[in-house]
């Protein structure tokens, strides 16, 4: 039964991710295009633009992992483990119980970073850096979930990636 709960929790996080990546991209975009049309057809600068899109970058790339781990994105040397059929399904059970204990701990100094630098400002938006450093958890957070989902069936995660088994 919680398998059930776990697959469902990382296909509704996979839902929320990529439409925050949606309306950041699009925010992203227009900031950037007001910012480059300020600067070269009004030859006036404003300064928070390049800062927000740093932001959302930061935020859009946090994100962004946690999709590619739902959909096995990420590099992998899979042709080491193609070498162990048998045991393949183990090999990709321990990594995925490693890789969760790194997101573990880099969530949780994350979490302490992000409180530690809530009371700093960003120098121009003069927004809490609590907001850009948060991007670190709960990035961590969402690959936490998708390879939790994945322990019960290990290889699921990992599909697109055996195409080098051949």
């Amino acid at each position: 039964m919680h398998w059930k709960i776990l697959l469902k929790l990382s296909v509704w996080s996979d839902g929320i991710c990529r439409v925050a990546i949606a309306l950041m991209m699009a925010a992203m975009v227009l900031d950037v295009l007001f910012g480059v049309a300020n600067r070269y057809v009004f030859k006036f600068s404003i300064s928070w633009t390049e800062q927000l899109a740093r932001f959302l970058l930061i935020w859009i790339s946090m994100l962004g992992a946690a999709i590619a781990v739902r959909l096995g994105a990420h590099i992998g040397v899979m042709f080491v483990v193609a070498r162990f059929k048998r045991w393949r399904p183990w090999i990709m059970v321990i990594n995925s119980i490693l890789v969760i204990g790194f997101l573990c701990t880099v969530g949780a100094y994350g979490i302490k970073l992000s409180i530690s630098q809530s009371k700093q400002y960003s120098p121009v938006l003069q927004v809490s850096m609590l907001w850009p450093f948060l991007s670190i958890p709960t990035g961590c957070f969402f690959m936490i979930i998708h390879y939790l989902s994945a322990l019960k069936s290990p290889s699921r995660i990992f599909e697109s990636q055996s195409v080098i088994e051949q």
